[in-house]
């Protein structure tokens, strides 16, 4: 199996990855879903075959098109949440006894 996966699991992943950004180019929200889903078939063949390099650049792809994805959908990008997230956090924080 692992034989089979090395010679032809890239071959069988790209086209998706192309479909994924040819739906986005048309503007379809949904391309960036396909992409996202493409990465994680792309981390299990980075992990399957062994050559966990491919993980850093999976983990940076799929979060670009997270990010994609929810600026599209909601005109906030993903940055800008966990922005606003941490924001929250620190003003929900008391500081410690002592603490200046």
């Amino acid at each position: 199996m692992a034989d089979w996966l090395i010679n032809y699991g890239s071959w069988c992943l790209a086209p998706f990855g192309l479909l994924g950004m040819y739906v986005a180019g048309l503007k379809k929200t949904w391309g960036w879903l396909v992409s996202m889903g493409t990465q994680a078939l792309w981390a299990v063949y980075a992990i399957g075959t062994g050559q966990y390099g491919f993980l850093v650049g999976t983990v940076s792809y799929f979060l670009v098109y997270l990010n994609n994805w929810m600026l599209w959908r909601t005109g906030r990008s993903l940055v800008v949440r966990v922005q606003s997230a941490v924001r929250r956090l620190r003003g929900r924080e008391t500081p410690a006894e002592g603490a200046p």
